[in-house]
């Protein structure tokens, strides 16, 4: 069984959609990121492209990375936890 690989924007939907289930949000800096690298990995894709794997995988890479970067705050609020931003986001996969 042979399935289509998902598009750019299905994979955006698909990890928007992973942070929806966590109470994460994207700020507009990290959603454009997202929308680049998503469509660089799908250019270059070849027949082991991973899918909706690809979007899981970011996913727990992003919120590893969002850990990190507010582990250096002193006093993070609410909003900084549940906020991805651009610093979040892999350069690449």
């Amino acid at each position: 069984i042979e399935f289509a690989d998902y598009s750019p924007d299905d994979l955006l939907a698909i990890f928007k959609l992973d942070c929806t289930k966590a109470d994460y949000k994207l700020n507009d800096d990290a959603e454009k990121k997202l929308t680049e690298l998503f469509n660089k990995e799908w250019a270059n894709r070849d027949k082991s492209f991973g899918n909706a794997r690809l979007a899981r995988n970011l996913f727990e890479k992003t919120l590893q990375n969002q850990a990190d970067r507010i582990s250096n705050i002193s006093s993070p609020n609410n909003e900084t936890y549940m906020t991805f931003t651009a610093a979040d986001i892999p350069d690449t996969m």
